[in-house]
């Protein structure tokens, strides 16, 4: 999952968005680090209990600057 993302960062010079497919803090996370510059997300906060806070509290605690 994270190679699209790999392959697309390394390409373009534009800020590469990762959207769809997270059903954890950690899929956005393992976005971030294959190098998406941001994630955006909706599904997993109807289908969960995450949390938008939840999610910036996870990434900052991981070393990404997250804000809600």
């Amino acid at each position: 999952p994270a190679a699209p993302i790999s392959a697309a960062a390394v390409v373009v010079t534009i800020p590469v968005i990762a959207h769809g497919g997270a059903g954890t803090y950690q899929h956005m996370l393992e976005a971030i680090e294959a190098g998406a510059d941001a994630v955006a997300a909706g599904s997993i906060f109807l289908f969960t209990e995450a949390t938008p806070r939840g999610a910036a509290e996870y990434l900052a605690q991981h070393g990404v600057e997250a804000r809600v």
